[in-house]
C-alpha cells in the first residue's frame, strides 16, 4: 500500500472514530450532543415547569443532510486552524398536546457556551434548563435513550392529526 493510501486510510479511520465518541467538552454536560456525528439522531424531552408528566415537548435533532455532513468533516479537518463555534442540525418538534410536528426548522448548538438554540428559546446543555427567548426558565430537558426517543416520536406521530407543517420561527 502506498504512503498516500495509508495516510488516507488512517485519516478515514480517525474521522470515523471521532464520530463514535462524545466530544471531550461534553463530559459533565446534562445534554451531551456530539457535533461531529453527522448521522446521529438525538431526542430531548422538555417538560414545562409545574406541568404534569403528560405535558411535554420532544425535540428530535435529526441527522444532517449530505452537504452538511461534508461541511462537518471539513470543519473537523480545519479545527486546528480555526475553532469551530457552532453546529447546525435539522430539528422536528413534537408536542404531547397533539397536532402536527413542527419541521423545517434548525437547532443550533453553541459549542462555546454549551447552548442549543431552538425556535422560541434555548436549552442549557450544562444543566438541561429550557429557556424562552427572553431568557426565562420554562422548564427542564433531558436526553432520551435512542429507542425510547424513537418510540415516543412514533406514538406522537400516530396521535397527531394531519400532515407535518413547515418552518417559521
Amino acid at each position: 500500500m502506498s504512503l498516500t493510501r495509508a495516510a488516507a486510510a488512517a485519516l478515514l479511520v480517525a474521522l470515523l472514530a471521532g464520530c463514535a465518541r462524545p466530544e471531550p467538552q461534553a463530559a459533565g454536560l446534562a445534554i451531551p450532543v456530539n457535533p461531529l456525528c453527522t448521522v446521529c439522531d438525538d431526542f430531548l424531552r422538555c417538560e414545562a415547569a409545574g406541568a404534569g408528566q403528560d405535558d411535554y415537548r420532544v425535540l428530535h435533532l435529526q441527522n444532517k443532510t449530505f452537504v452538511a455532513q461534508l461541511a462537518t468533516i471539513l470543519d473537523f479537518l480545519l479545527q486546528y486552524v480555526r475553532e469551530r463555534r457552532e453546529d447546525v442540525r435539522p430539528l422536528a418538534i413534537y408536542s404531547s398536546a397533539g397536532g402536527p410536528a413542527r419541521t423545517g426548522v434548525e437547532a443550533v448548538t453553541d459549542l462555546v457556551r454549551h447552548r442549543i438554540a431552538v425556535p422560541d428559546g434555548w436549552i442549557d446543555q450544562a444543566d438541561g434548563a429550557w429557556h424562552g427567548s427572553d431568557g426565562a426558565v420554562l422548564g427542564q430537558c433531558r436526553v432520551l435513550p435512542l429507542p425510547e426517543g424513537r418510540e415516543l416520536v412514533k406514538s406522537l406521530r400516530a396521535a397527531a392529526p394531519g400532515p407535518a407543517q413547515g418552518g417559521g420561527g
